[in-house]
């Protein structure tokens, strides 16, 4: 029989892929480390998003980033700057990742 890869408990953190936009430019794509949450946890996460601001909802579902630059909130912070896109495309996909889990073979 073979073996699931699916347990009752999730890996704390998983990778997603995220095409940042870039003006003029076709986006680029920075793999960043999520975390991952229970629905509780995501709901709870969820309803305080109201009540935060883009560096600070990205400090909260993100670990780390394949960029060059140290994962910090000095740096998220510079990034989010520079790239106006780049926390609506973090966001997004992290939700999209948490509510739909990738189905496949």
């Amino acid at each position: 029989m073979a073996k699931t890869r699916i347990t009752l408990t999730q890996k704390p953190t998983f990778p997603a892929p995220v095409a940042i936009p870039i003006p003029g430019e076709k986006p680029d794509v920075v793999v960043f480390t999520f975390k991952a949450r229970t629905r509780k946890q995501f709901a709870e996460w969820m309803e305080a998003l109201k009540e935060k601001n883009n560096v600070e909802a990205i400090m909260e579902c993100v670990t780390g980033w394949a960029l060059d630059e140290e994962f910090n909130v000095d740096n998220v912070t510079e990034f989010n700057e520079q790239y106006l896109g780049a926390a609506a495309a973090i966001l997004d996909k992290y939700i999209a990742e948490i509510t739909q889990a990738k189905l496949g073979n």
